[in-house]
């Protein structure tokens, strides 16, 4: 009966720690919060970010998100320093605080800090296969932006131009707002 017990407690805690220590990406815009029982968010997590993965608990997973932040507005995280790719957007600067593992001046006297964040996201948003997640976004991109003229090639725009780009053509490809993410997340991969 004893050994029963063990292996049970053993699946149950390996079962916990799916994804934990690995790399996962968001499959869409998440919902981020402070705590696994919190019931208000205190942001918002966008499609095909990066995170680690810590721990499990319930429907749970504590994530760690690192990117970069300008100064003075570190509740906003990018991929990259002066590139729109964004990651995460929290409701204030007040109610989590980053890590900051650097900082950098970049060529418009703009300084960045390269911040981490942890917080709580619900399992079923997370994913291991970023590819998934790009072939969406591909997919919608080739059908929708290519049904009334040639679709621009990818590297004609750059990261930071593609998001106004297919907001603006998004009504007319019949985009909803999740669809519009799989796509500025695929064409910001390939732009210059």
């Amino acid at each position: 009966m004893k050994k029963r017990s063990l292996i049970l407690i053993g699946l149950i805690f390996s079962n916990s720690l799916l994804f934990a220590g690995q790399n996962a990406y968001l499959k869409n815009d998440g919902q981020v919060f402070l705590t696994p029982n919190a019931k208000k968010e205190i942001g918002k997590i966008d499609t095909a970010t990066p995170v680690e993965v810590l721990k499990e608990k319930g429907n749970f997973k504590k994530v760690k998100v690192s990117g970069w932040a300008a100064y003075g507005f570190e509740n906003v995280l990018f991929k990259d320093a002066g590139k729109r790719i964004f990651y995460l957007v929290l409701d204030d600067n007040k109610t989590i605080k980053p890590k900051v593992l650097g900082e950098k001046t970049d060529t418009y006297d703009t300084v960045w800090k390269n911040v981490s964040y942890t917080f709580w996201v619900k399992k079923d948003s997370l994913s291991k296969d970023i590819d998934s997640i790009y072939a969406k976004g591909k997919e919608l991109f080739t059908n929708r932006c290519g049904a009334c003229h040639a679709a621009p090639e990818l590297e004609h725009y750059t990261v930071n131009q593609w998001p106004s780009i297919i907001n603006s053509m998004k009504p007319r490809a019949g985009l909803t707002d999740e669809d519009m993410q799989f796509v500025v997340k695929f064409v910001q991969k390939h732009g210059k």
